[in-house]
Parts: C-alpha cells; structure tokens; sequence
C-alpha cells in the first residue's frame, strides 16, 4: 500500500516478513541502495522489536487513506513529466 504522509516527512524505511523478520534503517530497499549506500539498517528476529514496528508504522499511519490507483493516475501532468523524465537516469539517484 502506498500512503500519502502529509505530516512532515518520514526518512526511515520498515519491513516484516511473515511475522519473523524485521527491518528499520535509512537505507532503500534497492540494488543501489543496498549495494552502494553507505547507510544503515536494523534486522531482527525477535517478536518484540517486530510488534514495535508494527505498532510505529500504524500510529505514522492512522487516519490516512491509502492512494488509490486511479487517484495516482489522475496525478498533475508536472509529476507525470517528472517522473518520465527521471526514469532513464533513475538507477543514478
């Protein structure tokens, strides 16, 4: 699901998988960012630290909606060029 956070802004990236597996950091989820990124990141396997990130993601993310797909198609056409734009040179940024 993507949310739009009009709170501020929210560098930290989180993921849980299965129950088993949590992670916290500031690095992105990506070739590029895991490869080449001198950033950090937290993994853990306790049932503690997960139900914490659970409980930070629900309370960053109580009463917002999740973007639709049509409301992210009938986006403006300056975030639609921007993104055709970066999109060849997007494995650069």
């Amino acid at each position: 699901k993507l949310y739009r956070y009009e709170k501020g802004m929210i560098h930290d990236k989180t993921a849980i998988f299965d129950n088993e597996y949590g992670i916290i950091g500031t690095m992105n989820l990506d070739h590029i960012g895991l490869r080449y990124n001198f950033e950090n990141g937290l993994i853990s396997t306790n049932s503690e630290f997960i139900a914490e990130l659970k409980r930070v993601f629900e309370n960053d993310t109580e009463g917002l909606q999740p973007v639709t797909h049509e409301e992210w198609g009938n986006r403006g056409w300056k975030m639609k060029l921007c993104a055709y734009l970066i999109w060849p040179i997007r494995k650069l940024l």
